[in-house]
């Protein structure tokens, strides 16, 4: 049986054995029925109870005023670098492996200003330095970020940015706004922030080593669609910590679900070419030597490790995706060094 009490001006849930059966002699009946104050309650109990009533008032008002409230998600290139690599492997963030401190609790009528002085506060990044970008699911089920808010968008409400929300129910059936937001800040901290023209794409850039079997985040960078993929690999390479003349290899993070895709790019063609847009995924190594082909399929193998494609009937695609990708199958294998049997074999469209 369970009931509500006050007990020395404390409110809390009762209780008791439906069963329990107590005897008191009528001659201790005043001594042991007396009323309970505070004072007779223990310090350490009394805390307790005050604490577990506290918290238990304020989930009683949150679940009132949710329908006022939404969580706006964020998360920055420290949380990408703290998951790639060890819990995330494909995409860039996983936003319910993000701490605690990445997400806020704001009324749906706070202006997105006061919204980016609240985020200076507890994080310690000026308002002048943040960009937040809005992520977009795409069809072949990865989400990116695509396009960063606009002007008007920042000087609107929090619930006006609608179209960028995704909707969940609690238990009290009260509609909630959760918006996810990629936060684009200086990292390092003392890197400084990047200026980029109209014309530059924002892409995103992981790094293995095929020797230590290491991969790992490198950060983002603002690319004119100009440059070649050969242009950017001196960068990459101090990137990554490695000398300037490193030759590298580089790959296109497509999708992962159901199957990895993963399409190498040509050096010499360029980033308008490669029909590489905002949000997407450059995923870079050192040049190895290929290892010695083995098994029936060896005579096919190429100097590269770039294996031809299997024709019509040694693959299943889907009818749509077969519509949007080129008709030539390859299969790109990274080798983690020459002898090693183990391989990462990913199919490339």
């Amino acid at each position: 049986m369970a009931g509500g009490k006050r007990l020395g001006g404390l409110k809390f849930t009762k209780f008791s054995n439906a069963y329990m059966l107590v005897y008191v002699r009528v001659s201790d009946w005043n001594r042991v029925m007396i009323p309970v104050t505070k004072d007779s309650i223990a310090v350490y109990l009394r805390e307790r109870l005050e604490a577990e009533q506290r918290e238990k008032e304020k989930r009683q008002k949150e679940k009132q005023e949710a329908h006022l409230y939404c969580h706006v998600r964020i998360a920055t290139d420290a949380d990408i670098a703290e998951q790639v690599g060890k819990s995330q492997w494909f995409d860039l963030v996983d936003y319910d492996r993000l701490p605690p401190s990445r997400t806020f609790r704001v009324r749906k009528l706070t202006l997105f200003s006061d919204f980016k002085k609240q985020v200076a506060s507890e994080l310690g990044v000026s308002v002048d330095q943040q960009r937040f970008w809005v992520w977009q699911k795409r069809q072949n089920k990865t989400y990116r970020p695509t396009a960063r808010l606009k002007a008007d968008e920042e000087k609107a409400m929090i619930v006006d940015l609608r179209e960028h929300r995704e909707m969940v129910h609690n238990t009290a059936k009260h509609a909630l706004m959760d918006l996810r937001l990629y936060l684009e800040i200086p990292w390092p901290q003392d890197t400084k922030v990047q200026q980029p023209n109209r014309q530059d794409i924002n892409l995103f850039f992981k790094y293995y080593d095929p020797y230590t079997e290491q991969f790992k985040y490198i950060g983002h960078r603002y690319v004119a669609k100009h440059f070649r993929i050969q242009d950017l690999f001196q960068l990459l390479a101090k990137l990554a910590g490695l000398s300037q003349d490193t030759p590298l290899q580089a790959y296109e993070e497509i999708k992962w679900d159901p199957t990895v895709m993963v399409e190498s790019l040509e050096p010499s063609i360029t980033i308008s070419t490669a029909q590489l847009e905002s949000g997407d995924i450059i995923v870079y190594q050192k040049a190895v030597p290929a290892a010695p082909p083995q098994g029936p399929d060896a005579s096919r193998a190429m100097s590269k490790g770039v294996i031809d494609g299997a024709g019509p009937d040694g693959m299943e695609v889907e009818q749509g995706e077969q519509q949007q990708q080129q008709q030539q199958q390859q299969q790109v294998l990274q080798q983690p060094q020459p002898g090693r049997q183990q391989q990462l074999q990913t199919d490339q469209q």
